[in-house]
């Protein structure tokens, strides 16, 4: 399980903000051809989350390029398909095991292993896991690429968020790991104020109290923490380390760290080289194109 970030004054003179922006540019640069693509994918499979290169306004229509809906359904068919056979709320999708087969049969480990997985399994369905996981299937057809973000929460004990690609800056290991999330989003004054109080900094402060609803971006950089020392427990001991950074202001909010990776990234096929995954949509995208256009002649 996560551990949640901390701030604190100590804690934000550790991190460098301007660092952390010069990463997330580099981040940005490698993603920067991937992004056209990814839009055009939007625009024909999952035009909700069209919005990687081109921003509309909430509410307003998605669909108005489209003269046949298959890629959409198509879409959520493999999505329905992918959660129910992997991730069921209605059956039990995981097992415990130790990697000892010898301490496997010291009696009680068996029972002790299943009773937790019948606890974890009511933990997930008693969050809003299920509904997230859609969200991630439907991406992942799409795209090929996804990003679910998982935290503790103090009344569900976990809560789920499946971000939008458009927010996500990935890099990856020596073996081709994702290990790094920077996620640049935006967030209202008084949203950060009531995140993080006065760690928000002067500006927010000031935001929150002339124009409460007016946005900020915000990058939340998890990347692994060099020079800890594990022996400590504190949060800016962690293997991960998390930092927000109000980017107008290039000033770290808070730091803090998690024991475990809180992203995770899956990617549906990965080519050789390449930093992000390939998709079904990928390959039926000239099939998708020309039946649009079909349709459009057609009609």
């Amino acid at each position: 399980m996560t551990e949640p970030s901390a701030g604190g004054a100590s804690a934000r003179a550790s991190a460098d903000a301007g660092e952390l922006l010069r990463r997330l540019g580099e981040l940005q640069a490698k993603r920067a051809t991937w992004e056209h693509h990814w839009q055009e994918l939007a625009d024909h499979v999952l035009p909700r989350r069209a919005e990687i290169v081109r921003h509309g306004s909430p509410g307003e229509k998605r669909m108005g390029k489209l003269f046949d809906a298959t890629a959409i359904q198509a879409n959520e068919l493999l999505a329905a398909a992918l959660h129910g056979m992997l991730t069921s709320p209605v059956s039990p999708w995981f097992e415990l095991a130790l990697g000892d087969a010898k301490r496997m049969q010291e009696p009680g480990v068996a029972a002790w292993l299943e009773e937790s997985a019948r606890r974890l399994h009511s933990a997930f369905n008693a969050s809003n896991f299920q509904t997230e996981m859609h969200e991630l299937y439907l991406d992942l057809g799409c795209f090929g690429t996804a990003a679910l973000f998982i935290e503790g929460d103090p009344e569900a004990l976990l809560r789920f968020s499946c971000r939008p690609l458009s927010e996500i800056h990935v890099g990856q290991d020596v073996q081709g790991r994702i290990d790094t999330v920077f996620r640049r989003f935006s967030f209202t004054a008084r949203q950060a104020v009531q995140r993080w109080g006065e760690a928000a900094g002067p500006r927010l402060a000031k935001l929150a109290a002339r124009d409460p609803d007016a946005e900020s971006d915000i990058l939340h950089a998890v990347f692994p923490r060099e020079g800890r020392d594990p022996r400590r427990l504190e949060a800016e001991q962690m293997r991960y380390a998390s930092v927000y950074v109000d980017i107008a202001a290039r000033a770290v909010i808070a730091e803090g760290g998690y024991r475990e990776m809180p992203f995770a990234v899956p990617r549906w096929s990965k080519a050789a080289g390449e930093l992000f995954g390939r998709s079904p949509a990928m390959t039926a995208l000239p099939d998708v194109k020309m039946l649009n256009e079909m349709c459009r002649t057609t009609l």
